[in-house]
């Protein structure tokens, strides 16, 4: 049977017991060394009996904080001097671990903490200054702290700084409580003392708190080129808050996100924006009543959506950008009138005028290849009379080559309150039902007999949605 080196203790192991925490292979066949690659490893209460017989430490299963920290202070202080540091790597082993209070983690840098398999139930989890650290949590359930993941960088360490810069946060879950704990955060960004840039945080799921995501501000400190990737965000009251009143250094940021329902629970907000140059990648799956809101400040951001987002912005400014799947991949295009009972000119317009029973109004059109969906079809027109409930009729027929030329028909009625020589373009989408790419299709406008009626017909819009 093969050996395995531990690095920090120096003690022989057998192999079996340690293969899920082995980095490489020394020497080959029947012996082989392996090198352990955690500097400590500590057993949760319910790990395997030889996991747990050959740990550096052994929880309880109550306040098992302690060990981790434990563990932690044991590594090494970085060599960058005078920087106090811990470097290294822990492995946490075992299902479960029951923390007692906040497991309040010291100033990290060149550190991997692996707790990917894990869950840290009940106390909650908050990381000083930290750099260049890839750090995986499991689940962080059941929180009694009020925060689930607060990222707080006050003492000065990595690098003799104080900062969270240039780190990997990976975290299958932060699971909150229901209800809803009034104040509660999933997962906390702090800048009060020290910046937060730089940083990759991937959370799969996020919910049970009364806002899922906050970038605090600092008049100070940035919170600056972090990318989120957070794809399932629900049962909450708030999405993700970036900033507040005055967030003039939360900046930069990228967000990935989808918006959801879960727990009975709609999200009164989605993406809540006080900050600036933010690029938002998201996704509202019926899961915010307000998807996005850009506050007082906001400048800069730019908002995609595959879904059909609705925001608000109260920013005061022009210079933010919402586009969504139906507005990357429309086109619009627009057909003359081409035919009336009277050939009309009225200032620099021309079109075809109907003003007495029975006169009418044509148009046709192509429907372009890359046609998908028709997104909306109106008649552009003048009303020349003030009318109360002016009404008249719109008949289509199209068809593709090879059809007969009336193989669809449709119609709708249009009626509208006119002002004198006011331009108006209403919708007639109703009246192309079942229309497809190559179709060509004919418009006809009449006035009723008896009607009231009195326009100039300019031609149809046609607005649809490409392949």
């Amino acid at each position: 049977m093969g050996v395995i080196q531990h690095n920090s203790i120096g003690s022989t192991l057998a192999q079996s017991d340690w293969e899920g925490t082995t980095t490489h292979l020394i020497g080959g066949a029947a012996s082989t060394n392996i090198v352990r690659s955690a500097t400590y490893v500590v057993a949760a209460s319910d790990a395997p009996a030889d996991i747990r017989a050959q740990a550096d430490y052994v929880c309880d299963g109550i306040n098992d904080q302690v060990e981790i920290l434990a563990a932690i202070n044991a590594c090494p202080n970085h060599p960058t001097a005078p920087s106090t540091a811990k470097t290294g790597r822990v492995t946490l082993m075992g299902h479960t671990f029951y923390l007692g209070a906040l497991l309040d983690i010291p100033p990290l840098e060149d550190f991997v903490l692996d707790a990917w398999d894990s869950t840290l139930s009940v106390g909650g989890i908050r990381l000083d200054s930290t750099m260049s650290c890839i750090l995986n949590f499991g689940v962080i359930a059941g929180l009694t702290a009020g925060i689930g993941l607060d990222i707080e960088p006050r003492t000065v360490s990595p690098d003799n700084v104080k900062t969270f810069a240039c780190n990997q946060i990976n975290i299958r879950a932060i699971a909150g409580v229901i209800p809803l704990t009034a104040g509660s955060v999933g997962l906390n960004i702090d800048p009060v003392t020290a910046e937060v840039h730089r940083n990759i945080f991937t959370v799969p799921e996020i919910w049970g708190f009364e806002t899922l995501v906050k970038l605090g501000s600092s008049a100070t400190y940035s919170v600056d080129c972090n990318l989120f990737k957070l794809p399932f965000l629900y049962a909450g009251t708030t999405a993700i808050l970036d900033g507040a009143v005055g967030a003039t250094l939360n900046l930069r940021n990228r967000f990935i996100a989808e918006f959801s329902t879960g727990f009975s629970i709609t999200l009164t907000n989605g993406a809540d924006i006080y900050g600036y140059d933010g690029f938002w990648d998201v996704y509202n799956s019926g899961g915010a009543t307000n998807p996005v809101i850009f506050r007082s400040g906001a400048r800069r951001n730019f908002v995609r959506s595959s879904s059909l987002l609705t925001y608000t912005d109260n920013s005061g400014r022009t210079d933010n950008q919402v586009v969504t799947e139906a507005s990357v991949g429309v086109k619009e295009m627009f057909s003359p009138a081409t035919y009336g009972t009277e050939n009309y000119r009225l200032s620099r317009y021309v079109g075809y005028r109907v003003n007495a029973d029975l006169e009418d109004a044509a148009v046709t059109l192509k429907v372009p290849d890359d046609f998908q969906t028709l997104v909306q079809a109106g008649i552009i027109y003048i009303a020349e009379g003030a009318v109360t409930d002016m009404t008249w009729n719109v008949n289509t027929e199209f068809a593709a080559s090879g059809e007969g030329y009336s193989s669809h028909t449709d119609s709708t009625t249009v009626t509208r309150t006119t002002l004198l020589n006011t331009m108006y373009e209403d919708d007639i989408s109703v009246a192309l039902t079942g229309l497809l790419a190559g179709d060509t299709v004919g418009f006809h406008f009449t006035r009723p007999a008896a009607g009231n009626t009195n326009i100039v017909v300019l031609g149809v819009r046609l607005k649809y949605q490409v392949k």
